[in-house]
């Protein structure tokens, strides 16, 4: 569901896995995206005519402990749902990411 997982961490007392997502925040479609349209005219104007449309949205990474990846998929979606996005304009999904070298 878009997690890797890194390497084993030792927190509260037991291993647990660590896991890196990424969150992306769109617009619903619908709800108007005045940066969005901005930067079309932009690429546009730069002779890009074959763009037909930019959407614009936030990027999310987070750095997490779980047990396994259900209980990381879990608590990135709670997060997503109740900090990340505003469920009435912007719909949200959990999406991969390559893992990072361990630190």
């Amino acid at each position: 569901m878009g997690f890797r997982a890194h390497r084993r961490s030792y927190v509260a007392g037991y291993f647990t896995l660590r896991y890196e997502a990424v969150v992306e925040v769109l617009l619903k479609d619908g709800v108007s995206d005045p940066e969005g349209m901005t930067i079309l005219d932009a690429v546009v104007s730069l002779g890009y005519g074959s763009v037909e449309r930019v959407a614009t949205g936030k990027l999310f990474r987070l750095l997490l402990n779980a047990d396994d990846e259900n209980a990381a998929a879990d608590v990135v979606t709670q997060i997503a749902e109740q900090l990340l996005s505003n469920p009435v304009l912007e719909d949200f999904r959990v999406r991969d990411l390559l893992a990072a070298a361990s630190s």
